[in-house]
C-alpha cells in the first residue's frame, strides 16, 4: 500500500515538473495546466489518506479483536459478540461452556522455541474451530494456551454438553507433524453449565471460566472436569467472604483474642494472640477466612493489623509482665515469612508502640519454613537476635525432620492439638511423650494445645510436660476480659491443676 502511494507520487511529481520546465522556458504559455496538476496531486494525496486510514481502521480492528498467532477471535471480540447477543443470553435458561489449556505449553516454546511453539497453536486452533463450526458454538482464544467455546443453545442437552467436551478434546489432542518432528498435546478441560441470570454480564463468564480451569487442575492434567453446582456455590461463597474480608480489613474489624498458657504451678505462662471474625452474618471460622487471605494475599494486611491489636493493647502491662517472663505467642504463616522486608516489617511495628520484642513469641508451622529453609533461619536468627522467642507450632503434622529440628533457632516446641485428642490410645500417649523427649534433648520447652480434659492434664503431667493450652484452661478471650481475669490486681485464681 505505501509502496503504490509512493509510486503514483513520484508519476504526477514528475509530470508536473516537466510541464513546469516547459512553462519556464517558453515551451508552453498557460499555467493553467500547471494550477490543475497541483489540484490534482492535492486530490490524490486526500483520496489515498482516506484510503489509508479506512485500511488502517480495518488492521487496528483486526489488532483489537482477533488473536494474531491464530486468527482466531480474542477475548474482546468474545465480550462483544455476547454483548451485541444479550438478549439471546436472557431468553435462555442457561448457558454452557468449555474452556481448554494446552498441558505444559511453555515446554514447547522452551524446547523449540516460539516459533514451532506458535504453530502449534495455529494447528490446535484449526482444529478447535472445525469443532466450532460443527457444533454451532463461539469460539475464542483467551490466553497464551487457553482456549474458551461458549454455547447458548442446547444446554439442558446433557448428551450434547458431553459430546462437545469429548470433541474438543479429541481435536486439541491430535498429533502434530512439524518439521520432521512428531508432536502430541494433551489438554486439561473445564465445563460448566450456568444459569443465564449468573451470567448478567459477559465479563462475568471469564470468572467462571478461570474457575473451571483451576477446579480442573486440582485432580489432574489431560481430563474433562466439570464444575459443579456444588462447586459454584462454593465459589460464590469464597468470593462474597472475600469481598467482607477485604471490607473488615479496610475499616479494621478483625478483633484479637487471647488464650491463656497455664504453666503446671497454675500460673499464668503467657497467652496466645488470635484473629476473631465477626461479621454481620455472624461469627466466621478462622479456617474459612485465614486460608483465603493466604490465597488472595490479604494475610500480610491481616497479619499485621491483628499483631498491631495486640501491641496497643499489651502496651501498659509490658514492664510487669517482662518481669514474669511472660510471652504473647502470634502466628507467623509462610507467606509472611517468605516475604523479603517482614523482619524490617516487623521491628518497624514494634518501634512504633514502644513494646520490647522480648515480650514476644513468633509460632511459626514446619511448612512455613519449607519453602526456603536457608533463608527461612536466617530470618529467625535475626528476630531471635532482637529479643524474640521462636516456636514451632503444630509439630508432627507436617514434615517432622529431626535433620533440620537442631538446626533452627527454637525455643519453644508446641505438640498438635491432633495427638492430644487420640490420647486415650496407647500408642498416641507414647508418640506424644517421643516428641517431649526429642523437645528435652534439643534444650526446648515443651507446650502443649488443646487440652480439653482433666485426663489429657494428668497423663501430660505424669510425662513431665509443664505447659498447656486449651478449652480446659480458658477459651479465647477478648483483651478487656483477658484483663479483668488474669492482668488486674483484682484478677481471680489462675490454676485449673
Amino acid at each position: 500500500m505505501r509502496s503504490q502511494f509512493f509510486i503514483g507520487y513520484m508519476i504526477l511529481s514528475s509530470i508536473l515538473f516537466l510541464h513546469d520546465i516547459l512553462v519556464v522556458f517558453g515551451f508552453i504559455n498557460s499555467v493553467f495546466i500547471s494550477l490543475l496538476g497541483v489540484l490534482v496531486l492535492i486530490g490524490y494525496f486526500a483520496i489515498r489518506l482516506i484510503v489509508e486510514h479506512d485500511s488502517m481502521q480495518v488492521k487496528l480492528a483486526e489488532l483489537a479483536f482477533k488473536d494474531l498467532q491464530t486468527g482466531l477471535p480474542n477475548r474482546a471480540q468474545m465480550v462483544k459478540s455476547l454483548e451485541s447477543e444479550k438478549w439471546l443470553l436472557m431468553e435462555r435458561a442457561s448457558i454452557a461452556f468449555w474452556i481448554v489449556d494446552i498441558d505444559h505449553f511453555s515446554r514447547y516454546n522452551r524446547t523449540f522455541g516460539r516459533k514451532v511453539g506458535n504453530r502449534i497453536l495455529r494447528r490446535i486452533a484449526t482444529q478447535l474451530k472445525s469443532v466450532a463450526e460443527t457444533h454451532q458454538i463461539k469460539l475464542a482464544k483467551l490466553d497464551i494456551d487457553q482456549f474458551l467455546l461458549v454455547c447458548c443453545g442446547e444446554t439442558n442437552n446433557e448428551e450434547f454438553i458431553h459430546q462437545v467436551a469429548i470433541s474438543v478434546q479429541y481435536a486439541a489432542q491430535q498429533e502434530i507433524f512439524i518439521d520432521q518432528r512428531d508432536f502430541k498435546p494433551t489438554c486439561t478441560i473445564g465445563m460448566a453449565v450456568l444459569r443465564s441470570e449468573e451470567v448478567r454480564e459477559p465479563e462475568e463468564l471469564f470468572g467462571f471460566a478461570e474457575q473451571a480451569i483451576a477446579h480442573a487442575k486440582q485432580f489432574s492434567k489431560s481430563n474433562i472436569v466439570r464444575l459443579e453446582e456444588s462447586d459454584l456455590h462454593r465459589s460464590r461463597y469464597e468470593q462474597s467472604l472475600m469481598k467482607s474480608l477485604q471490607d473488615a480489613l479496610d475499616d479494621f474489624l478483625l478483633q484479637a483474642f487471647f488464650q491463656p498458657q497455664i504453666s503446671a504451678s497454675g500460673e499464668l505462662y503467657g497467652a496466645e494472640v488470635l484473629v476473631r471474625w465477626h461479621s454481620k452474618q455472624g461469627f466466621i471460622p478462622p479456617c474459612d477466612f485465614i486460608p483465603l487471605a493466604e490465597k488472595y494475599g490479604l494475610i500480610h494486611k491481616l497479619g499485621s493489623q491483628i499483631l498491631e491489636k495486640s501491641l496497643t493493647a499489651i502496651h501498659k502491662y509490658q514492664n510487669q509482665l517482662l518481669k514474669k517472663d511472660f510471652r504473647l505467642s502470634i502466628n507467623v504463616s509462610s507467606w509472611e515469612l517468605g516475604r523479603p522486608s517482614y523482619v524490617s516489617d516487623i521491628l518497624r511495628l514494634f518501634e512504633k508502640y514502644n513494646v520490647s520484642p522480648a515480650l514476644y513469641t513468633l509460632e511459626v508451622t514446619e511448612s512455613a519454613m519449607m519453602h526456603d529453609i536457608d533463608k527461612s533461619i536466617e530470618k529467625l536468627l535475626e528476630l531471635k537476635q532482637h529479643g524474640f522467642r521462636i516456636a514451632l507450632d503444630d509439630f508432627g503434622t507436617g514434615y517432622s525432620s529431626l535433620s533440620y529440628l537442631t538446626k533452627l533457632p527454637l525455643d519453644i516446641l508446641k505438640i498438635d492439638k491432633a495427638f492430644v485428642k487420640q490420647m486415650d490410645c496407647e500408642a498416641e500417649v507414647m508418640f506424644v511423650k517421643g516428641i517431649h523427649d526429642i523437645s528435652l534433648s534439643c534444650n526446648l520447652v515443651t507446650l502443649v494445645e488443646g487440652i480439653e480434659s482433666e485426663f489429657q492434664v494428668n497423663a501430660l503431667l505424669a510425662m513431665g510436660i509443664k505447659y498447656f493450652q486449651g478449652y480446659y484452661f480458658s477459651r479465647p478471650l477478648p483483651f478487656e476480659e483477658f484483663e479483668s481475669l488474669y492482668l488486674s490486681p483484682s484478677r481471680k485464681a489462675i490454676s485449673k491443676l
